[in-house]
């Protein structure tokens, strides 16, 4: 199965005003992950409205078996952004997307969690098909004064537990420039 995680800059455009990034976070995804930048995230406007990162693991036979993703979306200071909704949006849209893809997606409740300096949340959801565990997905996200963050990491149960630690080393090691 290929993993399609969420367009997270359509709930953060909903959220925050934006403007052009200057440049892409340097993301040091873990070794053995194949990384790209992905096409600049547009607005309604076409115009440019953040970054995003991709790095996907793959079997000996090419299939990809994890993924993880880094978006980074640009705040103008003078509007707040609320992390409780960012978060609760962000659970709703990735609960929409895999139940259009048959899932049924349950979420925990999102807990407190640190990137780099910024305060953030994390939630972790389950998707089932026909009552069998078939994916699991975490979500990450951060709010500083100039950028909303999204940090997500996808994949079958099994493979899942088996590389969280590379995604809880990466969360470890974002840095971010505020």
């Amino acid at each position: 199965m290929r993993f399609l995680l969420p367009l997270v800059l359509t709930v953060f455009s909903l959220l925050i005003p934006l403007h052009i990034l200057a440049a892409d976070q340097n993301v040091p995804w873990p070794v053995g992950w194949k990384n790209s930048i992905l096409p600049n995230p547009v607005d309604a406007q076409g115009q440019p409205v953040g970054s995003r990162q991709r790095a996907v693991l793959q079997d000996k036979g090419g299939k990809q078996i994890a993924a993880m993703e880094m978006t980074r979306v640009a705040a103008l200071s003078e509007h707040s952004v609320s992390i409780e909704k960012v978060i609760v949006t962000m659970r709703k849209a990735l609960q929409l997307h895999y139940s259009q893809l048959g899932l049924l997606a349950s979420c925990s409740k999102p807990t407190e969690i640190t990137l780099d300096e910024l305060s953030g949340l994390q939630t972790t959801c389950i998707m089932t098909l026909q009552g069998e565990e078939v994916l699991k997905h975490t979500l990450v996200t951060a709010v500083g004064s100039h950028a909303a963050y999204s940090l997500e990491y996808a994949a079958e149960p099994a493979i899942f537990s088996e590389h969280m630690h590379e995604f809880l080393q990466l969360g470890k090691m974002l840095q971010f420039t505020e």
